[in-house]
């Protein structure tokens, strides 16, 4: 797992990485589910990462929507998903979720960010 400034997360190495150096990870917006309330004690299969946080504003693009979703550690994350979602609107809590086969972690290059 890697922490991200206090958030631990679990995720898949691209290649080997010892504990404690810097790392990147990429993770697609439209891999992430958003679901309205906060994160559940239970997760299910699928959901090795989950993350309570609050809707900062929804910009509408059509066929779908990007959610921008402040979460515990300051930093915000662009979730892809169909407009309209029942249950989330501006201001509200939200749990967002994704699988530890979802995002790629890779050592970070000097200069890149961590």
């Amino acid at each position: 797992g890697i922490d991200w400034d206090g958030i631990a997360l679990v995720c898949r190495a691209k290649a080997e990485i010892a504990s404690g150096d810097p790392v990147e990870l990429y993770l697609k917006s439209e891999r992430i589910a958003l679901s309205p309330g906060q994160v559940s004690p239970h997760g299910g299969p699928g959901a090795e990462n989950r993350l309570d946080g609050s809707v900062r504003d929804i910009i509408f693009k059509g066929h779908f929507a990007d959610y921008l979703i402040r979460v515990a550690n300051g930093a915000e994350l662009v979730v892809s998903a169909p407009p309209a979602l029942p249950g989330i609107a501006r201001g509200g809590s939200v749990q967002l979720s994704w699988s530890d086969q979802a995002a790629d972690v890779f050592k970070a290059t000097a200069g890149g960010e961590s």
